[in-house]
């Protein structure tokens, strides 16, 4: 054969290709391999061409497909739309210099990223994962993304195991420790595994807090470390993780000390406020008004007594209320609730008469109104008292009227007289509260120190400083170092860090330590990493108990926990004048501009199994906060609950931030307490060249790294190859398959679950696969088509559907199963019912109990209420369900409020509902709730 010949049936074979729809022949096999093996005969290259014929028994010629996780980003990259390639900084092995180029999925846009979301899913050890970017060894970083459910990686997927912070809690050696766990997921209930022992307690041991080896529980408990005594730290481990991550922790414990921002860490130097105090029973009595017409006491007098052991008020002095003109007398005096003169719980005090209305406020408990005697200046009297200079008395009625809202800088002493022994120097004033410095506060501070011989001696320019106001906080800042008293000397020192209004923050050094080495010894020095976080304690008990037989699957790279400063030179951290009203900054902090780098600057902070200086257990670690940016805005990195980053954001007052990702993708500004729980998605790079054997990177398929087996088949209908004990589905967009035989045994259906050996199908018996739907209710959504045998729901956000007929045929409930026909809907019968929602992520402050929805259903027997709820704590935010408009008690007299995302389903014995909600604040962002409300009328 000539060679002109050969390449003419090649190209003919291309023309006629009809990918996706083929199966092989042998005989036509055998002929293109011959082609094929002459092509190389002959020195003629090719890319590794190979070959399927199509049912219409046409030969399709294609280039084999990359299937390494590397190549589809690398691919993606080079198309330009959801790819891009990394040309910064980086080096992901502590060991190996880089030999790869970086890509990174990227989305400029919402509708680039809801499209790339199905893009980047992975499954790796029955896991779902989320591919960020690849690594400049060859590998490819994945996300945690959650348990996967019938070989998909779909946000519909239900809550599972997860680690959760927990509480300081007793345990006994009476109890029995597991080395691992088992969990039940039909009766939710675990059990203990692997070397279960008694009358020893270790750390990474899991119990029931039960004194036989074979209790289960419905929370397990990781024993973390000791604390005291029988006092340990747990972890928590219940069923009620969100999908796209395992569990629910604080990032550390403490939040008081620097260190506390570490993955790992040492010496944690905790921090320090030094308060003013704070006048806030001045303003903690609500103010009320009444009409004068309304005015119905008889008594008032200038002064009250109270009697501790009655409880009472009673009236000094009173006097009759016996025209109109008396009204002008009672600015300042009291009245009694029960409108008598003596013997009441409680009392008012009239603060102000204006417009014809009286100002008062109540008191009880043997509260008074305060007053407090305030001055320009001071003079000391030498006997421990003081008097206030050009003294003015402040009444109630002129502090809580605002009359002295700009008097601040001003010397004060509690109560009616001018001389007192506890001075006061007010530094601010607002309209809610005094801040104040006291007497006993007026220390010195220098400009150096020096240690010997166990003590701290104040050098240098030293000054008495009483009244650190915000007017001369920069005047005053180069003295940092104190005693914190009117002494020069002390076994420990202290470093003013941080200055905020009404308080000033400090750091106590000891043992010969200065500012920059307790900062050494907190971030730089070898031995910055000894002890685990608590969200690292979590990640490698998940790793543990999941990963570790895929261990060498999995490469050693480095996860950055980058603890650089970002502006040093000009925190209250530089001792040679930074400036005191700026906190610690870390590279990745929002306000700098350079923090997309990859390269992690500290060897401390390098994690790593490699890494001596900063060693992991496991190759696990989280994502930080450079590669979410790399993701686009908003980032690809969409899920269902906010996660942590490995990434330190700052250190402010006396609390620690790290950066997390919040339910919309985005990273930016975006910092909580490490105290906070926030969900755990940590990350794992895969080898160089690691390859997948299935899917197409979407949740419905995901890209499969495992094993997988081969299917063999004369129909297109069929997949060629699955993983073991995956579903695996016959049948395309046209034809929905009936029956077939599996290795000779008829299926009914168009499914079955793959074995763990290859298989063959025949037979294959199929029909159309989708028939139209037609529905003349507007106000019941139904598709327009269904696929035969798929469930067809009809759907309402007004309406419950109860019943409806499918050509005819009576159906209850509100769906049905498709038909190989097409189907009319007709008789809908359905019941009215109300979704309500409040605001979500974050829902409004401060409101007071507000009334969302109210309705009363005629004849209605009772009412179902879906409850969707998650507060700050049931303590400050909270929804009442009502079910009497007469009522002031709440149904069940319960608060429905918490911490966790919680749904209760409610049956209310009535046919009238009203749902009230009262907050006083989300700052952490927090849902609110949501109430899906459906009357029965049984």
């Amino acid at each position: 054969m000539k060679f002109v010949d050969i390449k003419c049936i090649i190209n003919n074979i291309r023309k006629n290709r009809k990918r996706r729809k083929n199966v092989y022949k042998r005989k036509l096999l055998i002929i293109i391999n011959a082609l094929l093996v002459l092509f190389l005969f002959l020195g003629i290259g090719y890319s590794a061409l190979s070959t399927d014929l199509n049912i219409f028994g046409n030969i399709q010629v294609k280039k084999y497909e990359n299937k390494s996780l590397y190549g589809v980003l690398e691919n993606a990259a080079k198309e330009g739309t959801y790819a891009k390639e990394y040309t910064g900084e980086h080096h992901d092995s502590f060991t190996e210099e880089p030999s790869k180029k970086i890509y990174h999925w990227y989305a400029a846009n919402e509708i680039v990223r809801n499209q790339v979301l199905d893009k980047i899913n992975v499954i790796f050890a029955d896991h779902c994962w989320q591919m960020i970017r690849t690594t400049d060894t060859g590998g490819v970083k994945l996300l945690y993304n959650g348990e996967a459910e019938e070989g998909k990686c779909l946000n519909s997927r239900s809550k599972h195991i997860g680690y959760n912070s927990g509480t300081i809690t007793s345990l006994s050696t009476e109890y029995y420790y597991g080395t691992s766990y088992t969990y039940d997921k039909t009766n939710n209930v675990f059990s203990l595994d692997g070397t279960v022992t008694t009358g020893n307690i270790h750390t990474g041991q899991y119990t029931c807090k039960e004194t036989t080896s074979s209790g289960t529980c419905t929370t397990l408990y990781l024993v973390d470390m000791l604390a005291s005594g029988t006092e340990y730290y747990v972890l928590r481990l219940e069923g009620n993780s969100n999908y796209s991550s395992f569990g629910s922790l604080r990032y550390n414990r403490n939040s008081s000390t620097p260190a506390s921002v570490g993955y790992m860490y040492n010496k944690t130097y905790p921090t320090m406020g030094l308060y003013s105090s704070t006048y806030t029973y001045l303003y903690n009595r609500p103010i009320y008004y009444m009409n004068i017409e309304d005015f119905s006491y008889e008594y008032y007098a200038d002064d009250i007594s109270y009697n501790s052991n009655t409880h009472n008020y009673s009236l000094i002095n009173p006097k009759s209320i016996t025209t109109i003109s008396d009204y002008n007398d009672l600015v300042g005096t009291y009245l009694l609730t029960n409108g008598n003169s003596s013997n009441c719980e409680s009392a008012i005090y009239i603060m102000k008469i204006e417009d014809n209305r009286i100002k008062y406020t109540n008191l009880s408990y043997g509260s008074y109104p305060p007053t407090m005697v305030i001055g320009d200046s001071y003079t000391d009297n030498g006997n421990g008292t003081y008097t206030i200079n050009n003294p003015t008395l402040l009444k109630y009625e002129n502090i809580a009227d605002g009359e002295y809202y700009y008097d601040y800088n001003k010397y004060a002493c509690d109560g009616e007289s001018a001389t007192c022994n506890n001075l006061k120097y007010i530094i601010l004033k607002n309209e809610s509260e005094y801040y104040y410095w006291e007497t006993d506060k007026k220390y010195k501070y220098s400009e150096n120190m020096n240690y010997s011989n166990g003590t701290y001696t104040l050098t240098g320019d030293i000054k008495t400083i009483w009244n650190w106001s915000l007017e001369n906080v920069q005047t005053i800042s180069p003295y940092r170092y104190s005693c914190l008293s009117n002494e020069i000397t002390c076994s420990k020192v202290n470093y003013i860090y941080y200055y905020s209004i009404n308080h000033i923050f400090y750091i106590t050094i000891d043992n010969e330590q200065s500012v920059s080495s307790t900062i050494n010894t907190m971030f730089h020095n070898n031995y910055v990493n000894n002890y685990n976080s608590e969200i690292k304690t979590g990640v490698d008990a998940w790793y543990k108990k999941y990963m570790l037989p895929y261990n060498n699957q999995i490469e050693d790279i480095i996860f950055c926990n980058n603890r650089s400063f970002y502006d040093e030179e000009s925190s209250g951290w530089n001792i040679n004048g930074g400036d005191l009203e700026i906190g610690m900054r870390f590279k990745n902090h929002p306000d700098n501009s350079n923090n997309q780098s990859l390269e992690c600057a500290n060897i401390t902070d390098k994690f790593s199994t490699s890494n001596i200086y900063a060693k992991l257990n496991y190759p696990i670690g989280l994502i930080d906060a450079s590669e979410v940016k790399l993701l686009g805005i908003p980032s690809i990195l969409q899920n269902d609950y906010y996660y942590w980053t490995m990434a330190p954001l700052q250190f402010i007052f006396s609390q620690a931030y790290v950066g997390y990702v919040s339910n919309s993708g985005y990273v930016i500004n975006n910092m909580n307490l490490v105290t906070a729980g926030e969900g755990l998605r940590p990350t794992i790079s895969l080898n160089p060249e690691t390859k997948y054997r299935a899917g197409n990177g979407s949740m419905e398929e995901p890209y499969y790294v495992g094993e997988v087996n081969h299917i063999t088949s004369n129909s297109y209908l069929v997949p060629k190859e699955s993983p073991p004990d995956y579903t695996v589905k016959l049948g395309n967009e046209d034809y929905a398959v009936t029956s077939f035989k599996l290795d000779g045994a008829t299926i009914n259906g168009d499914s079955f679950v793959m074995p763990h050996h290859d298989v063959t199908i025949t037979d294959v018996q199929y029909i159309q696969a989708y028939y139209t739907i037609t529905n003349n209710d507007p106000d019941i959504n139904v598709p327009e088509r269904g696929r035969y045998r798929s469930t067809i729901e009809l759907t309402s956000n007004n309406y419950v559907v109860n019943s409806f007929k499918v050509n005819g045929t009576l159906t209850t409930g509100n769906s049905f199963t498709m038909p190989s026909e097409n189907v009319t809907i007709t008789d809908i019968q359905k019941t009215p019912r109300a979704i309500v929602e409040s605001e979500h992520y974050p829902y409004a402050n401060n409101i007071n109990n507000v009334t969302y929805y109210e309705n009363t259903f005629t004849d209605a027997t009772s009412i179902n209420v879906e409850l969707t709820y998650q507060t700050e704590n049931k303590s400050c935010d909270w929804i009442y369900l009502y079910d009497n408009p007469n009522s002031t008690t709440p149904f069940n007299n319960k608060k429905y409020g918490g911490y966790y995302l919680t749904t209760e389903t409610l049956t209310i014995p009535s046919n009238y509902i009203k749902i009230v909600f009262k907050t006083d604040g989300s700052s952490n962002n927090y849902y609110g709730f949501k109430a899906v409300i459906t009357p029965n009328y049984d």
